[in-house]
């Protein structure tokens, strides 16, 4: 990728502020995605501990700067695929890195330094996205909301939801039960019930 030239227009993420239930419906999520093998239920709304949430900032810079201590993280998609992504920190299998009293924060994080592009696709969450969907899923979804011009409160909601779906599902195979059987525990299926935050902010020419 050729450098991106200082001239290049200001940017900035568009992710209006939400915050609240869950509202999107079932059916239209359906219609976003392609067959998967399930056997999940939608629980009821007050059983739900899913969060999505998005904010407006606006940069002069093309130029991401994140510094993340965890197992939440970011993908940033590009023309329907992975441009970056954050490592998760852990210990071992389910056993995330977290901050005690006395840590230095600076000696535990992974920075990242990425540059943008007009139209990519940032989204940061808690492990209870990336551990109940696939990259290609998750891509599959930011861009047919894209095509329909859902809004990024949208598109993240309509990840929180399918995330918590898997994540009630016994059967369905996610990449928390990929990682429970590289860890030993070929026994586990289904995905991984879990609180959901997520962050969708798309990058738009001022």
């Amino acid at each position: 990728m050729s450098p991106i030239s200082n001239t290049f227009p200001p940017l900035r993420f568009t992710s209006p502020y939400f915050t609240g239930p869950l509202t999107t419906s079932a059916k239209l999520l359906e219609s976003l995605l392609a067959p998967r093998e399930r056997c999940a239920v939608f629980g009821k709304p007050d059983e739900e501990k899913t969060v999505k949430w998005g904010c407006l900032v606006q940069a002069k810079m093309v130029v991401l700067h994140v510094a993340n201590i965890g197992d939440s993280g970011f993908i940033i998609i590009r023309d329907g695929a992975i441009l970056q992504r954050s490592t998760p920190m852990v210990y071992g299998f389910n056993f995330p890195l977290q901050i005690e009293r006395g840590d230095d924060p600076s000696r535990l994080m992974e920075v990242y330094t990425i540059e943008l592009d007009e139209g990519d696709v940032v989204i940061t969450a808690t492990d209870g996205l990336f551990d109940n969907l696939y990259e290609q899923e998750i891509i599959a979804i930011v861009s047919k909301s894209l095509e329909a011009s859902l809004k990024p409160t949208e598109i993240a909601e309509l990840l929180a939801m399918r995330a918590q779906e898997i994540g009630r599902s016994p059967c369905t195979r996610s990449p928390f039960a990929d990682a429970a059987h590289a860890a030993g525990y070929p026994g586990f299926t289904g995905g991984k019930l879990d609180d959901v935050t997520v962050v969708v902010s798309l990058v738009q020419s001022l």
